[in-house]
C-alpha cells in the first residue's frame, strides 16, 4: 500500500513539473533599466527603451523610481510614456515630480479622447513604493502610486505595452531634471489562469483527493 501510494505521489510530482514547464512559453517575465540621464531628454527629442517582446493582453508593470533629483530645479520631473511603438499616438502617460511638490500625474492619450489628464495631485508618490500599471480583466487599466489606485478597472481598449518614451524637460534649454539613479521596469505579462505558480494548489488538491479515493478502494478490496 505504501508502496503504490509513493508511486502515485511521484508521478503527480512528475506531471506537475512538466506542467510548468509547459506554461512558462506562454508568461513572460523581462526588465529594462533606464538610466537618470533619460530624464534630461527635451519633449521633442525623447529616448526611446524597447522590452525584448511585445506585452499582449494581461501584463503588470512595475516601476521602481531610484532617481535622483536635482535640488536646483523645484520642477524637476521624469516624464514616462508606454507604448507599442515609438511612433505611436497612443499612451499611458505617468509623470512624477522631485521635493518639493512630489507631484505625480497620469494621462491616457488615444484615438477616440486625445490626451486626457486622469489624475494629478501633489505628494503622490514615494521612494520605497513602485508605481503599478496594470492592463488586465478585458482590457482594463488599473494604476497604483504606490500609496493608492488613482484608476481602477478603467476601460481604454486594446493596449500592446513593448516601448518606454522617457523625457523630462518640456524645452531644451530648460534645467537639469536628475544628477543620478535610474528608473527601473519590470513586467509579466500573460494569462495569469496560465501562471503555474496560480495553479498548483487547485491541481495539488484534485490529484491528492484522486490519490486518496484510490488507496480507500484499494484498501477495501484487501
Amino acid at each position: 500500500m505504501k508502496l503504490i501510494g509513493f508511486v502515485m505521489m511521484s508521478l503527480l510530482l512528475i506531471s506537475l513539473v512538466n506542467f510548468a514547464y509547459a506554461q512558462q512559453e506562454s508568461r513572460k517575465v523581462e526588465s529594462i533599466t533606464i538610466p537618470y540621464t533619460a530624464a534630461n531628454m527635451d519633449k521633442r527629442n525623447p529616448i526611446h527603451y524597447s522590452f525584448p517582446s511585445q506585452h499582449i493582453g494581461d501584463w503588470i508593470l512595475t516601476i521602481r523610481n531610484e532617481l535622483v533629483y536635482n535640488t536646483d530645479n523645484q520642477e524637476a520631473k521624469i516624464v514616462v510614456r508606454l507604448k507599442e511603438e515609438p511612433a505611436s499616438e497612443n499612451y499611458v502617460e505617468v509623470a512624477m515630480f522631485g521635493a518639493p511638490s512630489r507631484t505625480f500625474w497620469l494621462a491616457l492619450a488615444n484615438d477616440e479622447i486625445g490626451y486626457s489628464v486622469l489624475y494629478e495631485n501633489q505628494n503622490s508618490w514615494a521612494d520605497d513604493k513602485p508605481v503599478m500599471v496594470s492592463f488586465i480583466q478585458n482590457e482594463r487599466l488599473s494604476v497604483s502610486n504606490g500609496i493608492r489606485n488613482v484608476v481602477d478597472r478603467l476601460k481604454i481598449g486594446p493596449f500592446i505595452l513593448n516601448t518606454v518614451e522617457v523625457y523630462g524637460k518640456d524645452s531644451a534649454d530648460a534645467p537639469t531634471n536628475t544628477v543620478g539613479g535610474q528608473l527601473v521596469f519590470d513586467v509579466v505579462s500573460g494569462n495569469p489562469l496560465e501562471n503555474p505558480i496560480m495553479m498548483l494548489p487547485a491541481i495539488l488538491a484534485a490529484a491528492a483527493g484522486g490519490t486518496i479515493l484510490t488507496l480507500l478502494k484499494l484498501k477495501k478490496r484487501t
